[in-house]
């Protein structure tokens, strides 16, 4: 069932889990992989024990989809995320549990009933003092920018029409409504204004009137985009198609073993360049760095490992020189990297797309 869980904040978590159905006699004959949904319901009231310092149990649930029923000792990753609140019980759970294949289970409007608080010796110890802020959330534009254009701030809406033809346009228009989601949820509803701008380096930015300004990374692509903001930390995130790379793109930006772990394999070769990528972003430099400065020394399932070096290394100590936490998964088919800089120790939640946890220092 669950097996870790890395990563934990206010609204939620991400894990790994292992399922086996041979005890059941096989899936013959089922309409559900139930020990999937079992550990979604796990790896929520987890949540609730870890940050509500609650037993609870399952209630009820709005819906369930079991989209591919994956391989028994199959590595699953399993993203809750917590909407309401849990102190008027109104607390409801949405789990997206993915495999190495895509996406296996989506529960939707998860609720549980409190059974009493664990004990002082139970409770999970919360870091630097509570559990940390952030918010992930998607944007889809299909086409032209006409109602998207009334969502966000005529500065942001000419700043996207100044450049780019059409099909650009469409994905900027979708990564700036994402981030301003991401970004008006983490300040909540008597939030200050705001406007996202672009810096030189391509990175969005969060001017806010009169108040601490979030941190936010966009990514976008065919006219849907996901963004994450936070307060603490230096997140980053990158999507793209698996692809081939050419011979000159491999020896450019990959390392001799980067080369060698990815040969031929489009995925792996993806998933380098999205890695490496979402760090970028998360130094805040984008490609004014080189991603050779980024070597990817391991995955672990779906936890990855980097060095930096040169001009990276010195980015991230002049940052602080925080911990890394780092998962590399797939939405819909495509490869997704989420990087996430500490201020501290702190590991928090920062994505919801289906890939697990990961942690390395650089």
């Amino acid at each position: 069932m669950l097996k870790e869980a890395g990563a934990i904040a206010q609204q939620g978590l991400i894990a790994d889990a292992v399922v086996s159905h041979d005890a059941l006699g096989g899936l013959a004959g089922l309409y559900t992989a139930p020990l999937v949904l079992e550990a979604a319901f796990q790896a929520a009231g987890l949540h609730r024990m870890a940050v509500d310092g609650e037993r609870a149990l399952p209630a009820s649930i709005e819906e369930v989809q079991l989209l591919h029923v994956p391989d028994d000792q199959a590595a699953l990753g399993l993203m809750v995320q917590r909407r309401g609140d849990a102190e008027t019980g109104g607390a409801i759970y949405d789990v997206d549990v993915d495999g190495p294949q895509g996406a296996v289970l989506r529960l939707r409007g998860f609720r549980m009933v409190d059974t009493g608080p664990l004990d002082d010796g139970q409770r999970f110890k919360a870091p630097d003092g509570d559990w940390p802020v952030v918010v992930v959330a998607k944007a889809v534009q299909r086409s032209g920018p006409s109602r998207t254009s009334s969502l966000l701030h005529p500065e942001e809406v000419a700043e996207i029409l100044a450049r780019g033809n059409a099909s650009r346009q469409r994905d900027r228009f979708a990564g700036r409504l994402a981030g301003r989601r991401a970004v008006a949820a983490l300040l909540g509803p008597a939030g200050v204004p705001f406007v996202l701008r672009s810096a030189p380096s391509g990175a969005p930015w969060v001017d806010v009137h009169g108040g601490v300004a979030p941190r936010v990374s966009i990514t976008h692509r065919d006219g849907l985009a996901f963004a994450v903001a936070c307060h603490r930390g230096h997140p980053g995130i990158d999507r793209e198609r698996p692809a081939l790379r050419s011979p000159a793109f491999m020896n450019t930006w990959f390392h001799a073993a980067e080369r060698a772990w990815s040969d031929g394999d489009a995925w792996r070769q993806t998933a380098l360049w999205c890695i490496k990528e979402a760090v970028l972003k998360s130094l805040g430099t984008g490609m004014q760095i080189s991603p050779r400065n980024i070597c990817v020394e391991g995955l672990r399932g779906r936890h990855v490992q980097v060095r930096l070096h040169g001009e990276a290394h010195q980015r991230w100590q002049d940052l602080g020189g925080g911990a890394w936490c780092i998962t590399i998964g797939t939405w819909d088919g495509d490869v997704v990297a989420a990087s996430m800089l500490t201020e501290s120790s702190v590991q928090p939640l920062f994505s919801a797309i289906g890939a697990s946890t990961a942690q390395q220092t650089a």
